[in-house]
């Protein structure tokens, strides 16, 4: 009876023996001398029985938009996906005309840079900064609270 269950686990599990899994799929081909030599090596450092020991270290399963999310937060993607959001929406933010000359250059810490090329076109966006910030949190949402105008050629970690 405790074989027979362990045996519906195996099979339940997805994981099966080296033996069982060739029954299932593949049958038609011959394994590689590389695939016996992995598998004479597997056998000689966990046993028989390996594959539920290896079964027993693998992860919890992750859907692909859970392994995407981790990555975006590792590297940051979420700043640029916003910045690239930004980019191609800045026509609509800030009109054509001013968009010629003042353009978002980075996303750091929820900090919208501006940089402008031109110091007349800084003095006469500087008060229409609330209204920018307004049309941008419409694209971004809360990922931009603030912007700041850098002049152009700057970096925005030499304008802090």
């Amino acid at each position: 009876m405790v074989n027979s269950m362990k045996e519906d686990e195996k099979k339940d599990s997805g994981w099966m023996a080296p033996k069982d899994h060739h029954k299932k799929s593949h049958g038609y081909r011959v394994r590689s001398s590389e695939e016996n030599a992995r598998e004479r090596l597997m056998k000689s450092w966990y046993g028989d029985n390996g594959y539920l020991e290896i079964e027993a270290k693998q992860s919890k399963e992750k859907s692909v938009n859970e392994v995407l999310d981790t990555l975006f937060q590792k590297w940051n993607m979420d700043d640029k996906v916003t910045l690239r959001k930004l980019v191609s929406e800045w026509d609509k933010v800030v009109g054509i005309e001013f968009s010629k000359y003042a353009s978002p250059r980075s996303l750091e810490n929820k900090l919208l840079n501006v940089e402008i090329f031109n110091s007349l076109i800084r003095f006469k966006l500087e008060p229409l900064k609330a209204d920018i910030l307004e049309r941008v949190k419409a694209i971004a949402g809360d990922e931009v609270q603030d912007i700041r105008f850098i002049a152009g050629g700057i970096s925005s970690n030499a304008a802090k």
